[in-house]
């Protein structure tokens, strides 16, 4: 069995999106940091990129460590 990991995050960390399917070997596989505007209940975060408001779900992210942006 795989081991789940859960992490609750909260308003304003920061978090990289894993993309998903193929991607360019240069690229990497993450896109970001982006802010966490909001938090909901069902494990959905709101994430603030650029000009536009994502919903996602928590299982695509990972958290930022480090300084803010």
């Amino acid at each position: 069995f795989r081991r789940v990991l859960f992490r609750s995050y909260k308003v304003d960390e920061y978090v990289y999106i894993v993309k998903d399917g193929q991607y360019r070997k240069l690229e990497g596989d993450k896109q970001g940091p982006f802010r966490i505007t909001e938090v909901f209940t069902n494990g959905t975060v709101r994430l603030q990129k650029g000009v536009v408001n994502e919903r996602l779900n928590i299982r695509r992210l990972t958290p930022h460590f480090g300084d803010p942006p």
